[in-house]
């Protein structure tokens, strides 16, 4: 089931999009697997194509949808593209109000932000708190399991829609490619699909 969740930012009408599937045994305990759709540049009204942040973390929880179509989960899980959070995790902090309010039981929040690029390093930041560790070592475990990339553990949360989850107590991670800060167009009108394709199989 696919819905919009509308938000009003700076007199701006803006939207999450939310794919429920629910589970089997627990359907009234949630995972969320989240990323931004939003994007921005220095001309961000007219050219921001967002390719690497967040293009990749959009294509990254729909194929994740995709792949999980086919399969039962004991607890719910929700697919979520957040907007606005380039002007401050305004998606995210709606949604997680909204769940709150709402009294959802949300047992561990899954966000991507940037996983397509890298320059040396081929491999994925966990970036967390220390009492989501066990969260955090499930994805070192299974990132080493099955696939080829590297891992680092981050424990200082910033910038990204992993945050409201975790003010709110619930236990969330990001990830987010290794070589993000040297990423030479990050928020730039150049952050294409032709500056990214080389290494968009990370």
């Amino acid at each position: 089931t696919v819905t919009f969740q509308s938000f009003n930012q700076s007199g701006h009408t803006c939207r999450n999009v939310i794919a429920t599937k629910i589970g089997t045994v627990y359907p009234d305990e949630y995972v969320i697997v989240g990323g931004h759709y939003d994007s921005t540049s220095s001309q961000p009204q007219t050219l921001a194509p967002g390719c690497d942040d967040n293009g990749s973390g959009t294509a990254l929880v729909v194929e994740a949808a995709r792949m999980a179509a086919g399969f039962d989960f004991e607890r719910s899980i929700q697919f979520v593209l957040f907007d606005s959070e380039e002007q401050g995790l305004n998606g995210s902090e709606h949604f997680v109000d909204e769940a709150v309010g709402a009294g959802q039981t949300i047992v561990a929040a899954i966000i991507a932000d940037m996983v397509t690029y890298y320059s040396s390093n081929f491999g994925v930041i966990i970036e967390g708190e220390n009492p989501w560790e066990w969260l955090m070592s499930i994805m070192e475990t299974h990132a080493g399991t099955y696939t080829s990339l590297s891992t680092r553990k981050d424990y200082n949360s910033w910038g990204s829609d992993h945050v409201p989850f975790q003010q709110a107590g619930i236990p969330a991670f990001l990830a987010i490619e290794r070589d993000w800060s040297s990423y030479p167009y990050y928020h730039s009108t150049q952050d294409n699909w032709g500056n990214i394709q080389a290494t968009a199989h990370i």
